[in-house]
């Protein structure tokens, strides 16, 4: 591996994150822009209502134990974007914009007037998108092991076309090390391995085109314009550079958990929903 490769890829294992396919009890679609089915999973009701978002070559099960946690209290809807889980897998452009047009369609399809989004890694980057698109209908974003500088540079297309290069000849051996990255060694084995294979089954060029879309995204202009309330849930086992994000969101709100990877609400589900109800309140204070 190049000495590009590894800093590239040291740097994805910090904004990225893979997942596990699984069906959910009950469905529901909604057609994005380009025709692509988007399958989502609809639990509990009221507003402010809580829109979950994967991150790369994942799926919404990663919110399961949120949804089950908080669907007793609150509407939570979790996402499978395009190409992803249970989603259709026919878009033709792979950006960050097209993905939250998915987003905005569920939020159209729900009618949904007051929602909170909150996006794990990459979908942190779709988040935006979708706010940018529907801002009457977002309250709040909240990232998860993501936004770790707002201000990051954002990558050439010669750099990005360099990284993907390095999932060829064997993209699945390349994937698989990459995702293992991400992992301390006494993180769950179980739980890793879980992980590696459930990314595995996403598709290769929704998975390559998601990559490239988020490299090559930057969120400035948006969160700029929208002048929407920010946080983010990291682990502090990657900094995030505080000052940066609120040049960019002057009342950026930032937690973080300590003893984690980039998985946080599947390593520690319990924690990660007390420390999301904290930031909640910090954002909407009573109206949530």
């Amino acid at each position: 591996m190049t000495a590009f490769s590894r800093a590239a890829a040291g740097i994805l294992a910090a904004a990225f994150t893979v997942g596990v396919c699984a069906a959910a009890p009950e469905e529901r679609t909604a057609k994005s822009p380009d025709g692509v089915e988007i399958s989502y999973r609809v639990e509990g009701a009221g507003e402010p209502a809580l829109v979950f978002v994967h991150g790369w070559a994942c799926d919404r099960s990663h919110w399961d134990a949120q949804v089950k946690d908080l669907s007793p209290r609150r509407k939570v809807v979790a996402i499978d974007l395009a190409g992803h889980g249970r989603s259709g897998e026919n878009r033709k452009e792979w950006t960050i914009a097209a993905f939250g047009a998915d987003i905005a369609a569920v939020l159209d399809k729900e009618a949904i007037g007051g929602a909170v989004l909150i996006g794990h890694s990459m979908g942190g980057s779709a988040i935006v998108e979708a706010a940018r698109l529907r801002p009457a209908a977002v309250l709040a974003l909240i990232g998860v092991d993501t936004y770790k500088d707002l201000t990051r540079p954002v990558y050439g297309q010669d750099d990005v076309d360099a990284y993907l290069r390095l999932f060829q000849p064997d993209y699945a051996a390349f994937a698989e090390s990459v995702v293992r990255s991400m992992f301390r060694p006494e993180t769950d084995a179980a739980l890793a391995d879980r992980i590696v294979k459930g990314m595995l089954r996403t598709p290769v060029p929704a998975s390559l085109g998601a990559l490239a879309a988020d490299m090559l995204y930057s969120p400035v202009a948006a969160l700029t314009a929208l002048r929407k309330p920010v946080a983010a849930i990291n682990c502090d086992r990657f900094p995030t550079a505080l000052e940066a994000n609120r040049r960019v969101v002057p009342s950026f709100i930032l937690k973080t958990m300590s003893g984690v990877d980039h998985f946080l609400m599947l390593e520690a589900p319990a924690e990660f929903d007390r420390v999301l109800e904290e930031t909640l309140r910090e954002l909407l204070g009573n109206s949530i």
